[in-house]
């Protein structure tokens, strides 16, 4: 949906790189999945606990093909100089209003350090910006405190509660929608 030509792979917020996925970060993201199946799995099934390196490799195939296709613009969350990843962030179901569902995780042993919210500023700024998103949306389980307290440290503005948004293993739940638009 981008309206202005080519989307950088990088950018940098006051602590983090965030960039695009490469197929070099199999190890980064299968070690951090494999460490963080008990905290993430209850929310984002792919974290599930028979987690394989080849669930990284396939599904960091995508990324690049998703990013052509302006689909989704998937990003690896790394500390500033980039030694250490923390997690991953993405916008994704852009559609030609131009609308698009903001999403991230953290790796158990970085959370509680607003490596999400700071991550999540940064790409909504990204969003705006690059891609020229006209409305984000963050939508999350209304038993998902961490994402709600995530998503209102970004600034963003809850909305309502959406009946049977979202399907998690195999159950019905309710979910939050919070948005950022370009006045926000």
């Amino acid at each position: 949906m981008n309206l202005i030509g080519t989307i950088p792979l990088s950018f940098t917020t006051e602590r983090l790189l965030i960039r695009r996925y490469r197929q070099s970060d199999e190890g980064f993201l299968y070690d951090a999945a494999r460490t963080s199946i008990t905290e993430v799995f209850k929310f984002l099934p792919w974290c599930h606990p028979d987690y394989a390196r080849d669930d990284a490799r396939q599904w960091l195939e995508s990324v690049e093909s998703n990013w052509r296709d302006a689909s989704a613009y998937s990003f690896a969350i790394f500390s500033l100089d980039g030694t250490e990843f923390h997690g991953g962030c993405g916008i994704t179901s852009i559609d030609e209003h131009p609308i698009g569902n903001l999403g991230y995780w953290i790796k158990t042993n970085s959370t509680g350090k607003g490596i999400a919210t700071e991550a999540t500023r940064g790409l909504a700024n990204f969003g705006i910006d690059e891609i020229r998103l006209q409305r984000i949306e963050i939508i999350m389980a209304t038993h998902n405190e961490a994402s709600k307290k995530v998503a209102e440290g970004a600034g963003a503005s809850f909305e309502g509660t959406l009946r049977n948004r979202l399907l998690l293993h195999g159950k019905r739940h309710d979910a939050h929608v919070y948005s950022i638009t370009p006045g926000d």
